[in-house]
């Protein structure tokens, strides 16, 4: 999961206020809290599929709640969900409920995007955390569960439903098992052992698989528990790991105080002679007090020479024993990374989805105002506290921070944000080592991803008389280790399968069965997301699809149920031909020749193969 978004104790504050004098006896409040849903985004012309953002009560006791909901859009818009409102009553000591939307279909191929659920309105609690994030994943082929992020109830069983999507409708009824299975969290403490069947039902694209999450207020860390999809039929499976993350919010409680001694009673003192007089002193002169510090001005800069002069970049410096950065140093410009940055009121929210995928959050003080330059010292964590920051990404965020953060420069047109400069330095858990990064957004930066290279280039072709010389073919040669190939080397052709392409967009999948045997095997690529359709040439450097960087574009190759959860691999295309190409949506695939080489988990051995195919 490439992207998290981390919550810590609103009910802390209540904590610390309940200890205040004049608190004694009141009850916590109620508070509410929204959760985050990803799914893989199914392929075809129209349609929708269902999913549920869970909802929890915590921190206290509450008679029956409404919420009042409504979806925002982000960088995905109302072509890719359907937009909604509407209220949600959760019963008097229920751990919650959930929000149901729906997310449209379609056959784009294009990079992840995010759209939120935001609280408009609470009675009977307070908003803890009012905004839930939708993240739609790229398309796959075959079967592929979601992630949920659920903040974990005080006690009771909270509903968390799993979305299961396919990659298009299905012809048949697509039926699969699946199981709960412990990960940093244990199946029996933090949620009922659970196992069972689902269906997709013919035509359709989706599914809900349905587990429940167990309350508590013990103080400990996020935990995770797992859905891994144990069989599946009538179709691949693509992503088989549901990943579902309980956010601890529970505190430790304030500590008692000691009872403060009774005195005894002071006795009453012997008269005591009075004394000659002193002579008055000479008085010794008042020293200046000096004066209190002031924080040293944040005057970091990224060293000279390390980033481009002009346009969109992103430079991340991370200190040895940061948590986030992991003590690398980091880069993006438009030409290796989508980078996107979006202004609401006093509020910042800027991604990178690159090689890595980063989300930086700050807010100013001033919630009437939009954005305007200067500096903020000694914040906490975005949305917690005002000002805030919060710099987060690969799964990592911190619970507590202290940071500051200079904006520079910011300009607006348009009726939006154009420009913005901005430099920040945080601290996990308040006295961690530092990250400091510097940002330059331009939403008028022409920078774009650079073509594909020579095909030529790419060092790997079948040996002589390994594949015909005419023809549809399927071939690859695996290395010994290799996780997908097993170490063997193997040719398909019409005459003993069955080679199925399919296509749309920048977006190329194919699909083999060997007759008679069961054996089947797919190659999925993509290219970068600056390209309508494929285009001929060499594509380095790229890693798995979909969960690939759009700037580079993605592979993946499996068979036999056998995929890699990590790669590092590059593609060349030879040759590809398209006809119908100047109507947009209807372009047609009439050949292609390719070459691709895969390493599983980055270092793996490398598996490499080609594949020829061409319309009838």
């Amino acid at each position: 999961m490439r992207r998290a978004r981390l919550l810590i104790g609103v009910a802390a504050t209540a904590l610390i206020l309940a200890s205040l004098p004049g608190a004694a006896g009141a009850a916590d409040p109620a508070l509410v809290s929204i959760g985050d849903v990803s799914v893989t985004e199914p392929s075809t012309r129209n349609g929708t599929v269902g999913i549920e953002l869970p909802v929890t009560v915590h921190g206290g006791a509450a008679s029956t709640v409404t919420v009042g909901w409504e979806t925002v859009g982000g960088s995905a818009g109302l072509t890719d969900y359907v937009n909604a409102s509407g209220s949600l009553v959760i019963p008097a000591g229920a751990a919650g409920g959930a929000i149901a939307v729906d997310i449209r279909t379609d056959r784009e191929s294009e990079p992840a995007e995010t759209f939120t659920v935001q609280i408009t309105s609470v009675s009977g609690a307070s908003a803890a955390d009012p905004s839930g994030q939708v993240t739609i994943r790229p398309t796959a082929s075959g079967l592929s569960v979601g992630d949920v992020v659920v903040v974990e109830p005080d006690g009771g069983l909270l509903g968390v439903a799993f979305p299961a999507t396919l990659g298009g409708p299905a012809n048949k009824a697509v039926s699969f098992g699946w199981q709960l299975r412990s990960g940093t969290g244990t199946v029996g403490v933090d949620a009922p052992a659970a196992s069972g069947t689902g269906t997709v039902p013919k035509g359709s694209m989706g599914a809900l698989v349905r587990i429940q999450a167990a309350g508590d207020i013990a103080v400990e860390p996020d935990e995770t528990l797992e859905l891994v999809i144990t069989s599946v039929s009538n179709t691949s499976l693509a992503d088989g790991l549901g990943v579902v993350t309980l956010r601890n919010t529970d505190v430790p409680p304030p500590p008692t105080p000691s009872p403060t001694p009774t005195p005894s009673p002071t006795p009453t003192p012997t008269p005591t002679p009075t004394p000659s007089p002193t002579p008055t002193p000479t008085p010794t002169p008042t020293p200046t007090p000096l004066p209190t510090p002031t924080p040293a001005p944040f005057d970091w800069q990224p060293p000279a020479g390390s980033i481009p002069a002009a346009g969109t970049v992103i430079y991340l410096e991370s200190s040895p024993g940061d948590y986030i950065g992991q003590g690398l140093t980091y880069l993006y410009t438009q030409a290796d990374a989508v980078i996107g940055a979006n202004a609401v009121g006093n509020e910042v929210d800027l991604f990178v989805d690159g090689d890595e995928g980063w989300r930086l959050q700050f807010s100013e003080p001033d919630p009437g105002t939009a954005v305007v330059t200067g500096a903020w010292d000694d914040v906490g964590r975005h949305p917690f506290t005002n000002p805030g920051l919060s710099f987060t990404g690969e799964g990592r965020g911190c619970n507590q921070l202290l940071g500051r953060f200079v904006v520079d420069e910011v300009s607006y047109g348009m009726g939006m944000m154009l420009t913005l400069t901005v430099r920040f330095e945080q601290r996990c858990e308040i006295s961690g080592s530092p990250l400091r990064g510097y940002v330059r957004y331009d939403f008028l930066d022409p920078t774009a991803p650079p073509p594909p290279g020579d095909a030529a280039a790419f060092g790997w072709s079948p040996l002589p008389g390994a594949v015909p010389d005419t023809g549809d073919y399927f071939y690859f040669e695996s290395s010994p280790g290799d996780y997908i190939g097993q170490g063997r080397t193997e040719l398909y052709t019409p005459a003993d399968s069955t080679l199925v392409p399919d296509w749309w967009g920048r977006t190329f999948q194919f699909f083999v069965q060997e007759n008679g045997t069961g054996s089947d095997w797919r190659v999925e690529l993509a290219g970068r997301y600056n390209q309508t359709l494929l285009e001929p040439g060499l594509y380095d450097d790229v890693q798995r699809w979909p969960d690939h960087n759009p700037a580079k574009g993605g592979l993946a190759v499996a068979g036999e149920g056998r995929g890699c959860n990590r790669l590092a691999g590059a593609f060349a295309i030879d040759e590809i031909t398209y006809v119908n190409v100047e109507y947009p949506n209807t372009p047609e695939l009439r050949s292609i020749s390719m070459r691709f080489v895969q390493r599983c988990e980055e270092t793996g051995p490398p598996l490499f193969g080609a594949l020829r195919w061409t319309a009838p």
